[in-house]
């Protein structure tokens, strides 16, 4: 046992060697393209590393991978070969560990390395997926297991399912049955009695008791296992409360309870659904017809009901009426509502930002303002709705870096959030601005580079490969982007690297 534990104690320091060692890269290594071999330069485009391998990748975590014929290997920060070349497939590292493939024979043979070359788990799996807490879930087959980052094996690979990880315990299932396991590998409840289980959220997990297709009784789980409450359905908690349903009839169908399992508040008759709470507020729906209906109407017609939405606060306040065909939350604390296929936006205190009455409202990327559609032309309002640019373009994309890509009569160009146009449409396609502050534009069917002012940084000249996309039938131009300050271009069918000043990497000397 002592042996054991100071050979493990050993592995981590070595790791711990090797991480830091790739991380006191002084050198930023660029991938430098000769002829038709790769190697690594400065940013001076002197050579650092020679031009002798078939491929090699952009450093990632102070480490970069090359190819020799059809192996890959690793090299440190500093570009010495500490991995030989011996894997058909290497990922990214992904803190201390990548997946490796050694060869092609079975699809299970991926296993994982660790910063030290260390294989730490074997070439057995079929897929691994990283999980929070350093943890990785292993698939063999249809089942799973799961893995520290160490490779220590917590679960066995028997498993029909693994979940996320969530306040500290992730679902699991066995034989058709659900329970939980904590982030040490320890099972927290076996998966004998419950058929099915939702992730943990403010100190429960909703689970459910019964046969398949038959009727389920819910209830709630806390960290102790212990089950709380019976109920006829039961959804996540959300700050602080849940909508449950009862068992059997009563006079209403949902209800909201808070982590005490008290009933806060009790829908009206024909209120039949609570959902989507965020930032104390959910969206109800109310059949408004519902007296008039026979029952078999109002249980299996849904054409037959006509229902409304409004929103509630988490103490089961009405903030305003059912009023609204459909309500959609945002990714900020507005709302979309839809009356009559036509859109407005609600604040989270009910009151109308913008009316009823635009063909299409967007949120996104910079949740300050919205995008606004209306008779087939796009315009910007702030999020408390006011009108920042009119509507007359055919597109605008979400705004990135402060800038949004604009289409009029097919020509592309850039405006900010003031609606200025910062960049008059004259290319034939563009990409949003990251942070590296410049963007890829198509020129004469050639991609080139612009600043955030329209200054051309190098002229279009590198090739456009296209795509096309699967609900339009359209060609869409694969894009190029930047990963810290370098992007990977194709130029007259050979690839190479460019920098965001456009300084390329590479010399033709074939």
């Amino acid at each position: 046992m002592k042996k054991s534990y100071l050979l493990r104690i050993l592995l981590l320091l070595t790791q711990l060697f090797i991480f830091l060692i790739g991380m006191s890269q002084t050198l930023k290594l660029i991938p430098f393209r000769k002829g038709t071999k790769w190697g690594y330069a400065n940013e001076k485009r002197i050579l650092i590393v020679p031009a002798k391998y078939d491929s090699v990748s952009i450093f990632s975590n102070g480490l970069g991978s090359f190819k020799v014929g059809q192996l890959w290997g690793v090299l440190d920060g500093n570009g010495k070969e500490f991995i030989p070349a011996k894997y058909t497939y290497i990922s990214n590292f992904y803190g201390n560990c990548a997946i490796v493939r050694k060869k092609v024979v079975t699809a299970s043979s991926y296993g994982i390395i660790n910063r030290a070359g260390v294989e730490i788990i074997p070439d057995e799996y079929d897929q691994f997926y990283m999980l929070s807490h350093g943890l990785i879930k292993a698939k063999k087959g249809s089942q799973f297991g799961l893995f520290d980052s160490t490779g220590k094996e917590l679960l066995r690979a028997l498993y029909q399912s693994i979940g996320n990880f969530s306040e500290g315990f992730a679902t699991i299932q066995y034989a058709d049955k659900y329970g939980f396991v904590d982030s040490t590998g320890k099972v927290f409840l076996m998966p004998e009695k419950y058929t099915g289980a939702n992730a943990f959220s403010n100190g429960f997990a909703s689970v459910s008791v019964g046969e398949k297709f038959r009727r389920l009784d819910h209830s709630y789980v806390n960290k102790n296992g212990i089950a709380l409450g019976r109920y006829g359905s039961a959804g996540n908690f959300s700050d602080g409360v849940a909508v449950i349903r009862p068992i059997g009839r009563e006079d209403y169908q949902v209800a909201l309870i808070d982590t005490n399992q008290r009933i806060i508040f009790r829908g009206t008759k024909h209120m039949t659904q609570i959902e989507n709470f965020k930032n104390g507020v959910g969206i109800y729906t109310v059949v408004m017809n519902g007296d008039s209906l026979t029952e078999s109407e109002y249980y299996l017609s849904l054409s037959a009901r006509v229902e409304k939405r409004g929103l509630i606060n988490r103490y089961g306040k009405i903030i305003i009426p059912p009023a609204y065909d459909r309500i959609y939350t945002t990714s900020c604390s507005k709302y979309l509502v839809l009356n009559k296929d036509k859109y407005g936006v609600l604040d989270i205190n009910g009151k109308e930002l913008l009316p009823t009455k635009y063909d299409k409202i967007i949120f996104g990327g910079d949740t300050s303002v919205c995008l606004v559609k209306e008779n087939s032309k796009w315009g910007v309002f702030s999020a408390n709705g006011k009108e920042l640019l009119k509507k007359r373009y055919d597109s605008i994309g979400n705004f990135n870096e402060n800038l949004a890509v604009i289409v009029s009569n097919n020509k592309y160009g850039y405006i900010d959030k003031t609606g200025k146009e910062v960049v008059p449409p004259r290319f034939e396609y563009a990409l949003s601005f990251g942070l590296d502050e410049v963007a890829f534009v198509i020129q004469n069917n050639l991609w080139g580079l612009i600043d955030k002012k329209g200054k051309v940084i190098r002229e279009p000249k590198y090739d456009v490969r296209t795509y096309k996309e699967s609900y339009t039938d359209r060609m869409i131009p694969i894009p190029y982007f930047f990963t810290d300050g370098i992007s990977r271009v194709i130029y007259k069918g050979m690839a190479g690297y460019i920098d965001k000043t456009g300084k390329e990497y590479w010399e033709n000397n074939f």
